[in-house]
Protein backbone atom coordinates (compact mmCIF):
# COMPACT_ATOMS: atom_id res chain seq x y z
CA UNK A 1 0.00 0.00 0.00
CA UNK A 2 1.35 3.24 -0.91
CA UNK A 3 1.39 6.03 1.88
CA UNK A 4 -1.08 7.84 -0.08
CA UNK A 5 -3.04 5.02 0.01
CA UNK A 6 -2.23 4.20 3.44
CA UNK A 7 -3.60 7.58 4.35
CA UNK A 8 -6.74 7.87 2.88
CA UNK A 9 -7.41 4.45 4.33
CA UNK A 10 -6.45 5.88 7.47
CA UNK A 11 -8.58 8.91 7.53
CA UNK A 12 -11.69 6.98 6.90
CA UNK A 13 -11.22 4.92 9.74
CA UNK A 14 -10.69 7.69 12.06
CA UNK A 15 -13.21 9.31 11.19
CA UNK A 16 -15.37 6.17 10.23
CA UNK A 17 -17.38 8.32 7.17
CA UNK A 18 -16.17 9.00 3.48
CA UNK A 19 -17.75 12.39 3.06
CA UNK A 20 -15.59 13.46 6.33
CA UNK A 21 -12.48 12.16 4.67
CA UNK A 22 -12.89 13.41 1.42
CA UNK A 23 -13.41 17.03 3.10
CA UNK A 24 -10.45 16.45 4.78
CA UNK A 25 -7.88 15.43 2.04
CA UNK A 26 -9.48 18.04 -0.13
CA UNK A 27 -10.52 15.24 -2.34
CA UNK A 28 -14.24 14.22 -4.03
CA UNK A 29 -16.32 11.05 -1.82
CA UNK A 30 -16.09 9.14 -5.06
CA UNK A 31 -12.42 9.47 -5.43
CA UNK A 32 -12.35 8.28 -1.89
CA UNK A 33 -15.03 5.38 -1.85
CA UNK A 34 -12.53 4.49 -5.14
CA UNK A 35 -9.43 4.66 -3.81
CA UNK A 36 -11.02 2.17 -0.50
CA UNK A 37 -12.06 -0.46 -3.02
CA UNK A 38 -8.59 -0.17 -4.95
CA UNK A 39 -7.12 -0.64 -1.45
CA UNK A 40 -9.87 -3.84 -0.32
CA UNK A 41 -9.17 -5.23 -3.93
CA UNK A 42 -5.87 -5.17 -3.62
CA UNK A 43 -5.39 -7.01 -0.28
CA UNK A 44 -8.31 -9.55 -0.95
CA UNK A 45 -10.70 -8.64 1.79
CA UNK A 46 -13.28 -5.78 3.12
CA UNK A 47 -11.18 -3.58 5.61
CA UNK A 48 -14.72 -1.45 6.50
CA UNK A 49 -18.02 -2.34 7.32
CA UNK A 50 -20.70 -0.18 5.93
CA UNK A 51 -23.89 0.82 7.86
CA UNK A 52 -25.71 3.74 6.27
CA UNK A 53 -22.86 6.82 6.03
CA UNK A 54 -20.94 4.71 8.58
CA UNK A 55 -17.27 2.91 8.35
CA UNK A 56 -15.92 1.04 10.80
CA UNK A 57 -12.55 -1.36 10.59
CA UNK A 58 -13.49 -4.94 10.44
CA UNK A 59 -12.05 -7.07 13.36
CA UNK A 60 -8.62 -8.60 12.50
CA UNK A 61 -5.42 -9.76 14.12
CA UNK A 62 -3.71 -6.63 11.97
CA UNK A 63 -4.89 -3.54 10.89
CA UNK A 64 -4.03 0.29 9.78
CA UNK A 65 -3.79 1.14 13.47
CA UNK A 66 -1.18 -1.37 14.73
CA UNK A 67 2.52 -0.74 14.09
CA UNK A 68 3.00 -4.65 14.99
CA UNK A 69 4.06 -6.91 12.41
CA UNK A 70 4.61 -9.62 14.30
CA UNK A 71 2.01 -11.44 17.30
CA UNK A 72 3.65 -13.88 18.96
CA UNK A 73 2.89 -15.99 22.11
CA UNK A 74 4.97 -18.35 24.11
CA UNK A 75 4.39 -20.73 26.77
CA UNK A 76 6.35 -22.60 28.98
CA UNK A 77 5.15 -25.84 30.25
CA UNK A 78 6.30 -27.16 33.70
CA UNK A 79 6.63 -30.56 35.09
CA UNK A 80 5.46 -32.86 32.47
CA UNK A 81 5.06 -36.55 33.27
CA UNK A 82 2.16 -37.61 31.00
CA UNK A 83 3.49 -39.88 28.24
CA UNK A 84 1.22 -38.45 26.12
CA UNK A 85 2.63 -35.27 26.08
CA UNK A 86 6.21 -36.39 26.28
CA UNK A 87 5.09 -38.60 23.00
CA UNK A 88 3.99 -35.24 21.32
CA UNK A 89 6.72 -32.69 22.05
CA UNK A 90 9.51 -35.51 22.00
CA UNK A 91 12.93 -34.30 21.75
CA UNK A 92 11.75 -30.61 23.18
CA UNK A 93 10.87 -31.92 26.81
CA UNK A 94 13.68 -31.80 28.79
CA UNK A 95 13.95 -32.09 32.81
CA UNK A 96 9.76 -31.50 32.41
CA UNK A 97 9.91 -28.47 30.18
CA UNK A 98 9.11 -27.71 27.14
CA UNK A 99 8.30 -24.34 25.70
CA UNK A 100 5.45 -24.01 22.53
CA UNK A 101 6.06 -20.52 20.56
CA UNK A 102 2.67 -19.00 18.51
CA UNK A 103 4.12 -16.44 15.82
CA UNK A 104 1.82 -14.77 13.09
CA UNK A 105 3.51 -12.48 10.68
CA UNK A 106 1.51 -10.16 8.77
CA UNK A 107 0.51 -11.64 5.21
CA UNK A 108 2.24 -14.57 6.19
CA UNK A 109 0.66 -17.93 7.22
CA UNK A 110 1.13 -19.08 11.76
CA UNK A 111 3.42 -21.02 12.85
CA UNK A 112 3.92 -23.07 15.29
CA UNK A 113 7.71 -24.11 17.56
CA UNK A 114 8.65 -25.99 20.21
CA UNK A 115 12.11 -27.06 22.31
CA UNK A 116 13.13 -27.05 25.90
CA UNK A 117 14.99 -23.69 26.12
CA UNK A 118 13.56 -20.29 24.72
CA UNK A 119 17.07 -20.98 22.32
CA UNK A 120 16.26 -23.91 21.14
CA UNK A 121 12.78 -23.51 19.53
CA UNK A 122 12.39 -25.80 16.16
CA UNK A 123 9.40 -24.92 13.87
CA UNK A 124 6.77 -27.94 13.67
CA UNK A 125 5.42 -28.51 10.33
CA UNK A 126 2.34 -30.72 9.42
CA UNK A 127 1.04 -31.27 12.66
CA UNK A 128 -2.75 -31.87 12.26
CA UNK A 129 -3.90 -31.15 16.25
CA UNK A 130 -2.65 -27.53 15.02
CA UNK A 131 -5.51 -24.88 14.87
CA UNK A 132 -5.66 -21.43 14.01
CA UNK A 133 -5.37 -19.51 17.44
CA UNK A 134 -7.06 -16.21 18.14
CA UNK A 135 -8.39 -13.70 20.30
CA UNK A 136 -11.82 -12.33 20.73
CA UNK A 137 -11.95 -9.51 22.82
CA UNK A 138 -14.55 -7.55 24.60
CA UNK A 139 -13.39 -4.29 26.15
CA UNK A 140 -14.47 -2.44 29.10
CA UNK A 141 -15.28 1.17 27.69
CA UNK A 142 -17.46 -1.07 24.91
CA UNK A 143 -19.87 1.20 22.51
CA UNK A 144 -23.06 -0.24 23.23
CA UNK A 145 -24.69 1.40 20.16
CA UNK A 146 -21.84 1.42 17.58
CA UNK A 147 -21.22 -2.18 18.34
CA UNK A 148 -25.03 -3.18 18.40
CA UNK A 149 -25.20 -1.42 15.09
CA UNK A 150 -22.10 -3.54 13.07
CA UNK A 151 -23.11 -6.64 14.64
CA UNK A 152 -26.17 -6.82 13.77
CA UNK A 153 -25.23 -6.72 9.91
CA UNK A 154 -22.64 -9.18 10.42
CA UNK A 155 -25.13 -11.53 11.99
CA UNK A 156 -27.84 -10.63 8.72
CA UNK A 157 -24.18 -11.11 6.54
CA UNK A 158 -23.38 -14.86 7.89
CA UNK A 159 -26.74 -16.04 8.10
CA UNK A 160 -27.47 -14.70 4.33
CA UNK A 161 -24.70 -16.45 3.41
CA UNK A 162 -25.56 -19.77 4.92
CA UNK A 163 -28.59 -19.96 3.02
CA UNK A 164 -29.22 -22.77 0.74
CA UNK A 165 -30.61 -21.83 -2.88
CA UNK A 166 -34.18 -23.05 -1.89
CA UNK A 167 -34.07 -20.78 1.29
CA UNK A 168 -32.22 -17.77 -0.77
CA UNK A 169 -35.23 -18.16 -3.62
CA UNK A 170 -37.73 -17.95 -1.00
CA UNK A 171 -36.25 -14.76 0.64
CA UNK A 172 -36.53 -13.23 -2.78
CA UNK A 173 -39.88 -14.12 -3.29
CA UNK A 174 -40.70 -12.63 0.41
CA UNK A 175 -38.73 -9.35 -0.55
CA UNK A 176 -40.71 -8.77 -4.04
CA UNK A 177 -43.67 -8.94 -1.16
CA UNK A 178 -42.42 -6.41 1.21
CA UNK A 179 -41.75 -4.46 -1.79
CA UNK A 180 -45.23 -4.57 -2.57
CA UNK A 181 -46.46 -3.93 0.73
CA UNK A 182 -44.63 -0.83 1.42
CA UNK A 183 -45.75 0.87 -1.73
CA UNK A 184 -49.63 -0.23 -0.88
CA UNK A 185 -48.50 1.33 3.03
CA UNK A 186 -47.18 4.36 1.76
CA UNK A 187 -50.04 4.66 -0.94
CA UNK A 188 -52.72 4.29 2.01
CA UNK A 189 -50.44 6.87 4.22
CA UNK A 190 -51.21 9.60 1.26
CA UNK A 191 -54.66 8.81 1.09
CA UNK A 192 -55.16 9.96 4.98
CA UNK A 193 -57.31 13.13 4.76
CA UNK A 194 -55.37 15.06 6.41
CA UNK A 195 -52.11 13.85 4.80
CA UNK A 196 -54.13 14.15 1.58
CA UNK A 197 -54.43 18.12 2.23
CA UNK A 198 -51.39 19.03 3.58
CA UNK A 199 -49.75 17.42 0.53
CA UNK A 200 -51.88 19.29 -1.95
CA UNK A 201 -51.48 22.67 -0.64
CA UNK A 202 -47.32 21.71 -1.28
CA UNK A 203 -47.77 20.60 -4.34
CA UNK A 204 -49.74 23.34 -5.71
CA UNK A 205 -47.03 25.74 -4.18
CA UNK A 206 -44.26 23.78 -5.39
CA UNK A 207 -45.87 24.33 -9.16
CA UNK A 208 -46.21 28.19 -8.81
CA UNK A 209 -42.49 28.47 -7.57
CA UNK A 210 -40.71 26.58 -9.34
CA UNK A 211 -39.83 25.71 -12.90
CA UNK A 212 -39.64 22.49 -14.52
CA UNK A 213 -41.78 20.57 -11.71
CA UNK A 214 -43.60 18.63 -14.21
CA UNK A 215 -44.38 15.06 -13.13
CA UNK A 216 -42.97 15.56 -9.52
CA UNK A 217 -45.18 14.85 -6.78
CA UNK A 218 -44.13 15.68 -3.24
CA UNK A 219 -45.32 12.54 -1.31
CA UNK A 220 -44.79 11.06 2.47
CA UNK A 221 -43.28 8.10 2.67
CA UNK A 222 -43.13 5.41 5.59
CA UNK A 223 -39.25 4.86 5.65
CA UNK A 224 -37.58 3.21 2.67
CA UNK A 225 -39.86 2.81 -0.56
CA UNK A 226 -36.75 0.49 -1.51
CA UNK A 227 -37.05 -2.99 0.36
CA UNK A 228 -33.87 -3.63 -0.19
CA UNK A 229 -32.38 -0.45 1.45
CA UNK A 230 -34.84 -1.00 3.97
CA UNK A 231 -33.39 -4.47 4.87
CA UNK A 232 -30.09 -3.30 4.73
CA UNK A 233 -31.10 -0.86 7.68
CA UNK A 234 -33.07 -2.66 9.94
CA UNK A 235 -32.58 -1.37 13.73
CA UNK A 236 -32.19 -4.04 16.18
CA UNK A 237 -34.85 -3.68 19.06
CA UNK A 238 -35.68 -5.22 22.08
CA UNK A 239 -39.65 -6.07 22.23
CA UNK A 240 -41.50 -6.06 25.41
CA UNK A 241 -45.58 -7.45 24.05
CA UNK A 242 -45.81 -4.96 20.95
CA UNK A 243 -44.10 -2.06 21.81
CA UNK A 244 -40.63 -1.67 21.46
CA UNK A 245 -37.83 -0.82 23.49
CA UNK A 246 -35.36 -0.29 20.81
CA UNK A 247 -32.03 -0.93 22.78
CA UNK A 248 -33.57 0.11 26.31
CA UNK A 249 -31.49 1.32 28.45
CA UNK A 250 -27.18 0.48 28.97
CA UNK A 251 -28.08 -2.91 30.98
CA UNK A 252 -30.47 -3.96 28.35
CA UNK A 253 -27.87 -3.28 25.51
CA UNK A 254 -24.81 -4.99 27.81
CA UNK A 255 -27.15 -7.85 27.42
CA UNK A 256 -27.95 -7.42 23.34
CA UNK A 257 -24.25 -6.45 23.08
CA UNK A 258 -23.48 -10.19 24.47
CA UNK A 259 -26.18 -12.38 23.02
CA UNK A 260 -25.36 -11.29 19.26
CA UNK A 261 -21.57 -11.49 20.00
CA UNK A 262 -22.30 -15.34 21.12
CA UNK A 263 -24.61 -15.67 18.41
CA UNK A 264 -22.00 -15.12 16.03
CA UNK A 265 -19.26 -16.99 17.97
CA UNK A 266 -21.46 -20.27 17.46
CA UNK A 267 -23.09 -19.06 13.25
CA UNK A 268 -19.10 -18.89 12.70
CA UNK A 269 -17.57 -22.04 14.25
CA UNK A 270 -15.25 -23.46 12.03
CA UNK A 271 -13.03 -26.72 13.63
CA UNK A 272 -9.78 -25.54 12.51
CA UNK A 273 -10.24 -22.72 14.57
CA UNK A 274 -9.33 -22.70 18.42
CA UNK A 275 -10.37 -19.28 20.29
CA UNK A 276 -9.68 -17.37 23.88
CA UNK A 277 -12.44 -15.17 24.71
CA UNK A 278 -11.13 -12.25 26.81
CA UNK A 279 -14.02 -10.43 28.13
CA UNK A 280 -13.51 -7.10 30.62
CA UNK A 281 -16.16 -6.48 32.99
CA UNK A 282 -19.49 -8.27 31.97
CA UNK A 283 -21.42 -6.68 34.65
CA UNK A 284 -21.76 -3.17 33.70
CA UNK A 285 -25.26 -1.46 34.06
CA UNK A 286 -26.82 -5.01 35.47
CA UNK A 287 -28.37 -6.10 38.43
CA UNK A 288 -27.32 -8.81 40.45
CA UNK A 289 -29.65 -10.76 39.69
CA UNK A 290 -28.75 -10.49 35.72
CA UNK A 291 -25.40 -10.61 36.92
CA UNK A 292 -25.36 -14.15 38.17
CA UNK A 293 -27.27 -15.33 35.04
CA UNK A 294 -25.12 -13.83 32.84
CA UNK A 295 -22.00 -15.73 34.41
CA UNK A 296 -24.08 -18.95 34.13
CA UNK A 297 -24.84 -18.20 30.54
CA UNK A 298 -20.95 -17.25 29.61
CA UNK A 299 -19.85 -20.27 31.91
CA UNK A 300 -21.94 -22.91 30.35
CA UNK A 301 -22.27 -21.83 26.66
CA UNK A 302 -18.87 -20.49 25.15
CA UNK A 303 -16.89 -23.08 24.05
CA UNK A 304 -12.91 -22.80 24.54
CA UNK A 305 -11.08 -21.04 26.96
CA UNK A 306 -12.65 -17.94 28.15
CA UNK A 307 -10.80 -15.33 30.77
CA UNK A 308 -13.08 -12.74 32.39
CA UNK A 309 -11.98 -9.66 34.15
CA UNK A 310 -14.80 -8.28 37.25
CA UNK A 311 -14.95 -6.81 40.32
CA UNK A 312 -18.58 -8.50 40.86
CA UNK A 313 -18.76 -10.68 43.64
CA UNK A 314 -21.92 -11.93 41.72
CA UNK A 315 -20.27 -13.13 39.14
CA UNK A 316 -17.09 -14.51 41.36
CA UNK A 317 -19.83 -16.80 43.17
CA UNK A 318 -20.67 -18.22 39.90
CA UNK A 319 -17.47 -19.66 38.97
CA UNK A 320 -15.71 -22.30 41.29
CA UNK A 321 -12.08 -23.25 42.28
CA UNK A 322 -9.64 -23.24 39.79
CA UNK A 323 -11.11 -20.18 37.71
CA UNK A 324 -10.12 -17.54 39.82
CA UNK A 325 -7.10 -15.25 39.68
CA UNK A 326 -6.62 -12.24 42.21
CA UNK A 327 -5.10 -9.60 41.19
CA UNK A 328 -3.30 -7.10 43.47
CA UNK A 329 -1.93 -3.79 43.23
CA UNK A 330 1.73 -2.73 41.87
CA UNK A 331 4.17 -3.20 44.66
CA UNK A 332 7.54 -1.12 44.70
CA UNK A 333 9.53 -1.87 42.06
CA UNK A 334 6.12 -1.81 39.82
CA UNK A 335 4.40 -4.71 38.12
CA UNK A 336 1.17 -6.69 39.57
CA UNK A 337 0.83 -9.73 41.98
CA UNK A 338 -1.47 -12.58 41.19
CA UNK A 339 -2.66 -15.33 43.58
CA UNK A 340 -5.00 -18.00 42.42
CA UNK A 341 -5.59 -20.67 39.93
CA UNK A 342 -3.49 -22.75 42.06
CA UNK A 343 -3.75 -26.20 43.70
CA UNK A 344 -3.26 -24.49 46.63
CA UNK A 345 -5.84 -21.89 46.35
CA UNK A 346 -8.35 -24.65 44.82
CA UNK A 347 -7.97 -26.61 48.16
CA UNK A 348 -8.65 -22.99 49.68
CA UNK A 349 -11.78 -22.33 47.92
CA UNK A 350 -13.11 -26.38 48.33
CA UNK A 351 -12.67 -25.87 52.11
CA UNK A 352 -14.78 -22.59 51.61
CA UNK A 353 -17.92 -25.14 49.76
CA UNK A 354 -21.18 -23.93 50.13
CA UNK A 355 -20.25 -20.84 52.29
CA UNK A 356 -18.95 -19.21 48.94
CA UNK A 357 -21.60 -17.11 48.24
CA UNK A 358 -22.04 -13.08 46.64
CA UNK A 359 -21.30 -11.57 49.94
CA UNK A 360 -18.41 -14.03 50.98
CA UNK A 361 -16.89 -13.79 47.55
CA UNK A 362 -16.19 -10.06 48.31
CA UNK A 363 -13.48 -11.67 50.05
CA UNK A 364 -11.52 -11.43 46.56
CA UNK A 365 -11.69 -7.72 46.05
CA UNK A 366 -10.74 -7.10 49.29
CA UNK A 367 -7.02 -5.34 50.75
CA UNK A 368 -7.91 -6.93 54.09
CA UNK A 369 -10.49 -8.62 56.54
CA UNK A 370 -12.05 -8.68 59.76
CA UNK A 371 -13.63 -12.00 60.57
CA UNK A 372 -16.15 -12.36 62.69
CA UNK A 373 -19.03 -14.07 64.40
CA UNK A 374 -22.14 -13.25 63.11
CA UNK A 375 -24.28 -10.23 62.14
CA UNK A 376 -24.69 -8.20 64.87
CA UNK A 377 -20.85 -7.87 65.27
CA UNK A 378 -20.93 -7.05 61.65
CA UNK A 379 -23.35 -4.33 62.24
CA UNK A 380 -21.44 -2.99 65.47
CA UNK A 381 -17.81 -2.89 63.35
CA UNK A 382 -19.28 -1.62 60.30
CA UNK A 383 -21.29 1.46 62.73
CA UNK A 384 -18.22 1.85 64.71
CA UNK A 385 -15.56 2.22 62.05
CA UNK A 386 -17.88 5.42 60.59
CA UNK A 387 -17.89 6.76 64.19
CA UNK A 388 -14.46 6.57 64.52
CA UNK A 389 -13.91 8.08 60.80
CA UNK A 390 -12.31 5.29 60.22
CA UNK A 391 -13.09 4.58 56.44
CA UNK A 392 -13.06 0.90 55.68
CA UNK A 393 -15.07 1.24 52.14
CA UNK A 394 -11.72 3.59 51.13
CA UNK A 395 -9.66 1.10 52.54
CA UNK A 396 -11.39 -1.36 50.64
CA UNK A 397 -11.40 -3.15 53.95
CA UNK A 398 -14.79 -5.94 54.47
CA UNK A 399 -16.22 -6.67 57.59
CA UNK A 400 -17.33 -10.36 57.03
CA UNK A 401 -19.86 -12.34 59.62
CA UNK A 402 -18.54 -16.33 59.24
CA UNK A 403 -22.44 -17.32 60.65
CA UNK A 404 -20.95 -19.29 63.56
CA UNK A 405 -17.12 -20.26 64.94
CA UNK A 406 -16.16 -21.58 61.64
CA UNK A 407 -13.13 -19.21 61.02
CA UNK A 408 -10.93 -21.27 59.18
CA UNK A 409 -12.33 -21.86 55.61
CA UNK A 410 -11.93 -17.68 55.32
CA UNK A 411 -8.86 -17.99 57.13
CA UNK A 412 -7.41 -20.59 54.92
CA UNK A 413 -8.42 -18.69 52.01
CA UNK A 414 -7.25 -15.38 53.04
CA UNK A 415 -3.56 -16.62 53.32
CA UNK A 416 -3.91 -18.76 50.33
CA UNK A 417 -4.59 -15.27 48.39
CA UNK A 418 -2.33 -13.14 50.81
CA UNK A 419 -5.27 -10.97 52.05
CA UNK A 420 -4.84 -9.64 55.39
CA UNK A 421 -6.49 -10.65 58.00
CA UNK A 422 -8.25 -10.28 61.83
CA UNK A 423 -10.27 -12.47 63.48
CA UNK A 424 -12.56 -11.26 66.60
CA UNK A 425 -14.42 -13.82 68.00
CA UNK A 426 -16.27 -14.53 71.57
CA UNK A 427 -14.91 -15.89 74.84
CA UNK A 428 -16.04 -19.26 75.25
CA UNK A 429 -16.38 -21.71 78.04
CA UNK A 430 -17.47 -25.31 76.99
CA UNK A 431 -18.20 -28.74 78.34
CA UNK A 432 -16.61 -31.30 76.25
CA UNK A 433 -19.34 -33.46 75.10
CA UNK A 434 -20.22 -36.62 77.37
CA UNK A 435 -17.09 -36.42 79.40
CA UNK A 436 -16.13 -34.44 82.50
CA UNK A 437 -13.93 -32.33 80.98
CA UNK A 438 -14.59 -28.37 80.40
CA UNK A 439 -12.43 -26.01 78.19
CA UNK A 440 -11.41 -22.36 77.40
CA UNK A 441 -13.29 -22.78 73.60
CA UNK A 442 -12.58 -19.11 72.60
CA UNK A 443 -9.17 -19.30 73.76
CA UNK A 444 -8.77 -22.87 72.15
CA UNK A 445 -10.32 -21.73 68.81
CA UNK A 446 -7.84 -19.00 68.70
CA UNK A 447 -4.78 -21.28 69.15
CA UNK A 448 -5.86 -23.32 66.55
CA UNK A 449 -5.98 -21.26 64.08
CA UNK A 450 -2.72 -19.67 65.27
CA UNK A 451 -1.26 -23.60 65.17
CA UNK A 452 -2.20 -23.91 61.55
CA UNK A 453 -1.67 -19.88 60.04
CA UNK A 454 0.70 -17.73 62.18
CA UNK A 455 4.50 -17.56 61.49
CA UNK A 456 4.75 -16.56 65.06
CA UNK A 457 7.75 -18.09 66.99
CA UNK A 458 6.95 -16.99 70.47
CA UNK A 459 3.24 -17.62 70.43
CA UNK A 460 3.68 -21.12 69.50
CA UNK A 461 6.19 -21.65 72.56
CA UNK A 462 3.65 -20.53 75.10
CA UNK A 463 0.70 -22.38 72.66
CA UNK A 464 3.00 -25.61 73.78
CA UNK A 465 3.23 -24.89 77.28
CA UNK A 466 -0.05 -23.70 77.91
CA UNK A 467 -2.16 -25.79 75.84
CA UNK A 468 -2.82 -28.52 78.61
CA UNK A 469 -4.09 -25.90 80.99
CA UNK A 470 -7.37 -24.60 79.09
CA UNK A 471 -9.44 -28.09 79.57
CA UNK A 472 -9.70 -29.27 83.01
CA UNK A 473 -12.38 -31.66 84.70
CA UNK A 474 -15.57 -30.13 85.46
CA UNK A 475 -15.76 -27.93 88.73
CA UNK A 476 -17.78 -24.52 89.62
CA UNK A 477 -15.02 -22.26 88.48
CA UNK A 478 -12.58 -22.26 86.15
CA UNK A 479 -9.34 -23.03 87.69
CA UNK A 480 -6.32 -20.27 88.32
CA UNK A 481 -4.27 -22.51 85.81
CA UNK A 482 -6.49 -21.79 83.12
CA UNK A 483 -7.15 -18.53 83.90
CA UNK A 484 -3.14 -17.83 83.72
CA UNK A 485 -2.91 -19.85 80.77
CA UNK A 486 -5.63 -17.62 79.21
CA UNK A 487 -3.70 -14.21 80.68
CA UNK A 488 -0.11 -15.40 78.34
CA UNK A 489 -1.62 -16.06 75.38
CA UNK A 490 -4.29 -13.26 74.78
CA UNK A 491 -2.35 -10.52 74.40
CA UNK A 492 0.13 -12.83 71.80
CA UNK A 493 -2.91 -14.19 70.17
CA UNK A 494 -4.07 -10.36 69.76
CA UNK A 495 -0.43 -8.69 68.45
CA UNK A 496 -1.30 -11.98 65.27
CA UNK A 497 -4.87 -10.85 64.52
CA UNK A 498 -6.66 -13.02 66.68
CA UNK A 499 -8.76 -11.15 69.30
CA UNK A 500 -11.15 -12.62 71.92
CA UNK A 501 -14.16 -10.41 73.44
CA UNK A 502 -12.95 -9.62 77.35
CA UNK A 503 -16.27 -10.97 78.62
CA UNK A 504 -18.04 -14.13 77.93
CA UNK A 505 -19.32 -12.66 74.46
CA UNK A 506 -20.07 -8.96 72.76
CA UNK A 507 -23.14 -8.54 74.49
CA UNK A 508 -21.42 -8.34 77.92
CA UNK A 509 -18.48 -6.56 76.42
CA UNK A 510 -21.09 -3.58 75.61
CA UNK A 511 -23.07 -3.88 78.55
CA UNK A 512 -20.34 -3.70 80.83
CA UNK A 513 -18.53 -1.21 79.22
CA UNK A 514 -18.56 2.53 78.22
CA UNK A 515 -22.11 2.32 76.15
CA UNK A 516 -23.52 0.57 79.54
CA UNK A 517 -26.14 3.74 80.43
CA UNK A 518 -26.96 3.96 76.85
CA UNK A 519 -27.39 0.31 76.42
CA UNK A 520 -29.71 0.91 79.61
CA UNK A 521 -31.86 3.30 78.78
CA UNK A 522 -32.31 2.08 74.90
CA UNK A 523 -33.86 -1.06 76.36
CA UNK A 524 -35.81 0.30 79.62
CA UNK A 525 -33.61 -1.98 81.63
CA UNK A 526 -32.04 -1.25 85.07
CA UNK A 527 -29.33 -3.41 85.08
CA UNK A 528 -25.64 -4.73 82.40
CA UNK A 529 -27.26 -8.54 83.33
CA UNK A 530 -30.69 -7.21 82.17
CA UNK A 531 -29.21 -5.81 78.73
CA UNK A 532 -27.63 -8.92 78.45
CA UNK A 533 -30.29 -11.05 78.34
CA UNK A 534 -32.34 -8.50 76.04
CA UNK A 535 -30.01 -8.22 73.52
CA UNK A 536 -29.32 -12.27 73.60
CA UNK A 537 -32.91 -13.21 72.72
CA UNK A 538 -32.60 -12.08 68.73
CA UNK A 539 -29.10 -10.51 68.49
CA UNK A 540 -29.40 -8.91 65.04
CA UNK A 541 -32.52 -7.28 64.72
CA UNK A 542 -31.50 -5.67 68.52
CA UNK A 543 -27.68 -4.58 67.85
CA UNK A 544 -29.43 -3.17 64.50
CA UNK A 545 -32.41 -1.01 66.61
CA UNK A 546 -29.36 0.13 68.85
CA UNK A 547 -27.26 1.60 65.81
CA UNK A 548 -30.36 2.93 64.53
CA UNK A 549 -31.12 4.90 67.59
CA UNK A 550 -28.09 6.85 66.45
CA UNK A 551 -25.58 6.37 70.01
CA UNK A 552 -22.62 7.93 71.03
CA UNK A 553 -20.15 4.94 69.74
CA UNK A 554 -17.03 7.59 70.08
CA UNK A 555 -17.15 6.35 73.97
CA UNK A 556 -15.89 3.18 72.56
CA UNK A 557 -13.20 4.73 71.63
CA UNK A 558 -10.19 3.64 73.73
CA UNK A 559 -12.42 0.36 75.06
CA UNK A 560 -10.80 -3.10 73.96
CA UNK A 561 -13.69 -3.95 71.37
CA UNK A 562 -11.84 -1.91 68.89
CA UNK A 563 -8.70 -3.61 68.93
CA UNK A 564 -9.42 -5.59 66.24
CA UNK A 565 -10.38 -2.91 63.78
CA UNK A 566 -7.55 -0.87 64.96
CA UNK A 567 -5.39 -3.94 63.97
CA UNK A 568 -6.58 -4.68 60.19
CA UNK A 569 -7.03 -0.88 59.32
CA UNK A 570 -2.78 -1.19 60.52
CA UNK A 571 -2.19 -3.55 58.33
CA UNK A 572 -3.74 -2.63 55.20
CA UNK A 573 -2.09 0.76 55.46
CA UNK A 574 0.66 -1.04 55.89
CA UNK A 575 1.07 -2.97 53.10
CA UNK A 576 -0.54 0.13 50.98
CA UNK A 577 2.98 2.06 51.93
Amino acid sequence: MSLYSWNVIATVAEHHSISQAANILNLTPSAVSHMVKKVEDGVGYALFIRERNHFELTSSDFNIYSNANVIEITAKLEDIHEDFVNSALQDAVKDGVSFIRYTLRKGEDYEFSTGYSEEMLITCNGRPYIKNLTLEYVGSNRDLTTFLRRQQNKLLDIARNQRDDEQAAEDETSIDNIQKSLLDLNDQINALHYVSESLTAVNDEMGALSIGNEGYTAKLVAGNTDAGKLLDNLQLAYLHGDSPLVFGGDGRGNQLYFATWISEQHLTKRPEKAVIFAIEEPEAHLHPHQQRMLAEYLSNTMEGQVLITTHSPQIVDRFGSGSILRMTGSDAEGGNHARGCSAEVDDALSMMGYRLNAISSEVFFSNGVLLVEGPSERILYRALSYALEMDVDRLNISILSVDGVGFEPYVHTCVKLGIPYVVRTDNDVFGRGMSSKRRLAGVKRLVGLAREYVDDDELLAIIDKKIDALAWEKCDEIPEAAMAASRDLIPALGRNGLYLSKQPDLESDLAYGPLADQLKEHFCVDSPASVVKVMQQRKAENMHGFIKSNPDLCDLGEDPIVAPLNHIVRLVKGSAN
